[in-house]
């Protein structure tokens, strides 16, 4: 006889299929938009799904920006982030492999197809790549063979090359080996010469042509993962090699970007927790004179920036519940907003956006109830190139349930914004579990449904889902987010919790049938809230933080928790101790699942041990999965799919939503 919980497994891995079935073998899912400098052409990359056993593939894929049918131009199957050559006839693009990720070029055949050749042996994983204003160079930056990758990659360290090192020899870490740098390298296509163009005391995280002649960059004097968040923006010289500080910022700084003469370099300056997650405050230098200014934006925070004229900037990003687009023309710095919504959005972690020209961009499309969609602005209208959607799309938007904005008052009257997703059947008030985002300096957004580790799959399973956006969130003003500096796990944990009070009080959650779920710093919030908070009938943490003392010492980011936790990570007590879910163990009654992957090197396996053996101490059901080909966060098929199953049964068995 089927128990209860292999019926779940079995309604989980059916929705599953038909949700992704039908889009095996074609384009499902697209990032990367390129649009071509002629403007009549797009390259991004396409993702497909072969298998629910297997993972995805990526291609590079051309589309007509008038409309059409893509086709793939690369062979796969871990191509991505295509950029167009000057003169539109070549696009390079980053070629993935079981011996690291390098670098590819595809050049017209003049026969209305394209013919790609690898550039060769780089000496490490390319990470970045930019031609030069004349088309004659591609800058790259390159990460040695071992590196880490950024939470937002997986955040495991790249495989490193071991040549002829027996089985039985140790792996040696003293700090500062050569293939933790990264560094920013000068490809002469007609010659094949490559030449550095940074020091070899400085890694180069960002990079970026600065006219032909010079190189605006990102760069901290350490190779460690966590160095990064003390980066300044600097400009290299190719004639002589002299480095220039052209902006220290007060916080984080990233996405760097110069105007067509060089003469002007853009940057995005905020508090971040994450490399490669980065909202903020245009802030725009003069590489002549070294003046800088930062640019109010609308109050948008910007997540994408490029040049589009000497003097005018396009940009994307949050501001609050909308996704905007806008141009920032800076003789009289005005912003012009040429598109938002609020139920819409785009790029996978945010909004990002190509530039064509001062009124039009591309960017791929997506909401909760709408697959990716390729689609091309001028002004306020936007106009589809190609859709991915299939019936499989279609029937996970009808399983998702329906999305819609929350608001309400924190504490001391603060307006707190998140997302309720309502299932597809069923009354209020509803079981509810409340979906905490990592970061902390990230937010919910409008996002397709089929991205989510919780959706289509509890709203089809009959729970109502509660996405919260706390202080610490990015998308927000600055202040906003800098709350969170000090008080980790305080007054974003009680904003939690004032938005269920609402919920409740609203009589859309049924108050006997609350539970939490989060990953990485997310998983840190749903550890930390079972300690203050008994009412949450289950809990799934995901790639959890949970011991600060242990996870400064095993993390790859230590800089992380000094930078918001505050304190001392060697002192007796405080912060360290007071913030640590583990030390608290002992006020925990909810039922916990711990979820780890075994190379996660942001927020170690050993995170969810600690916490999962101590509340088992303490007389709590706990259970952990640790996966063994994952990083952060289980992000690939099959494993996704049985930790649907599992989160589902888990909930299923301490607050069911059906009879």
């Amino acid at each position: 006889m089927e128990t209860r919980g292999d019926a779940i497994r079995s309604r989980v891995e059916a929705l599953y299929h038909a949700c992704l079935a039908p889009g095996f073998g074609r384009i499902t899912d697209a990032a990367d938009p390129a649009a071509s400098p002629a403007g009549d052409s797009i390259a991004f990359t396409a993702i497909t799904v072969q298998s629910l056993t297997g993972g995805e593939q990526q291609r590079i894929a051309l589309v007509d920006a008038a409309g059409g049918v893509p086709v793939f131009i690369s062979a796969g199957p871990d191509d991505s982030l295509p950029r167009w050559s000057p003169d539109s006839n070549a696009i390079a693009f980053l070629s993935g492999s079981a011996e690291g990720t390098g670098l590819s070029i595809l050049r017209r055949d003049g026969k209305g197809g394209w013919r790609a050749e690898s550039v060769g042996d780089l000496g490490g994983n390319v990470e970045d790549h930019r031609w030069s204003p004349d088309g004659r160079r591609i800058l790259l930056t390159v990460a040695g063979h071992g590196a880490d990758l950024a939470g937002m990659k997986g955040g495991v360290a790249t495989p490193r090359r071991e040549g002829n090192r027996a089985s039985w020899e140790p792996l040696v870490d003293e700090g500062g080996e050569d293939w933790l740098w990264r560094a920013a390298w000068v490809l002469d296509l007609a010659t094949g010469e490559r030449r550095s163009v940074s020091l070899a005391s400085l890694t180069v995280w960002e990079a970026v042509w600065c006219g032909n002649n010079a190189v605006a960059a990102i760069v901290s004097p350490a190779p460690q993962e966590g160095a990064w968040y003390s980066a300044r923006l600097v400009r290299i010289s190719l004639g002589d090699g002299t480095v220039q500080t052209l902006h220290v910022p007060g916080d984080q700084i990233g996405l760097p970007a110069a105007s067509p003469s060089g003469n002007r370099v853009a940057a995005v300056e905020a508090l971040c927790s994450d490399r490669g997650l980065v909202a903020g405050v245009p802030v725009v230098i003069d590489t002549t004179t070294g003046a800088s200014r930062h640019l109010g934006a609308n109050g948008i925070a910007v997540t994408c920036i490029a040049w589009v004229a000497e003097d005018r900037l396009m940009v994307a990003g949050h501001r609050g519940f909308e996704t905007v687009v806008a141009r920032i023309d800076l003789a009289g710095e005005t912003t012009t907003e040429l598109w938002s919504s609020r139920a819409l959005s785009c790029g996978v972690w945010y909004p990002v956006v190509s530039a064509i020209s001062p009124e039009r961009f591309a960017l791929i499309l997506e909401g909760h109830g709408t697959a990716p969609t390729l689609a091309v602005g001028h002004g306020d209208t936007l106009r589809t190139v190609a859709t991915f959607s299939h019936p499989g799309t279609l029937h996970a938007a009808a399983h998702a349930g329906a999305a819609e904005e929350v608001v309400w008052q924190g504490e001391d009257g603060v307006t707190l914004e998140g997302w309720l997703i309502r299932p597809a059947e069923g009354n209020a008030p509803f079981p509810l579990i409340m979906d905490i985002h990592g970061g902390p300096v990230w937010a919910h957004r409008p996002r397709w449904c089929g991205r989510g580790r919780t959706t289509p799959l509890l709203p089809a399973e009959g729970y109502a889902v509660f996405r919260p956006n706390p202080r610490g969130s990015g998308g927000r003003e600055q202040d906003f987010t800098r709350a969170l500096v000090g008080d980790v796990g305080g007054i974003d944990a009680r904003d939690c919790l004032a938005g269920l009070e609402a919920l409740v009080a609203q009589r859309l959650a049924d108050p006997t049938r609350i539970g939490v779920t989060g990953g990485s710093y997310g998983g840190y919030l749903t550890s930390r809230l079972i300690t203050l908070d008994t009412r949450f009938a289950a809990a799934v943490a995901v790639a959890p933080i949970t011991d600060w003392y242990s996870q400064h010492r095993t993390s790859q980011i230590p800089h992380f928790d000094r930078l918001f936790l505050g304190g001392n990570p060697s002192a007796e007590g405080g912060a360290y101790h007071d913030r640590s879910p583990v030390m608290a163990a002992h006020r925990a009654r909810t039922p916990t699942l711990f979820v780890a992957g075994a190379h996660d090197r942001n927020t170690p396996p050993t995170q969810a041990l600690e916490f999962c053996r101590s509340l088992r101490e303490a007389g709590v059901e706990a259970a952990m999965l640790t996966y063994p080909e994952e990083g952060h966060g289980i992000r690939h098929l099959p494993a996704a799919i049985d930790l649907a199953a599992r989160t589902a049964i888990w909930f299923d068995r301490h607050m069911p939503a059906r009879t």
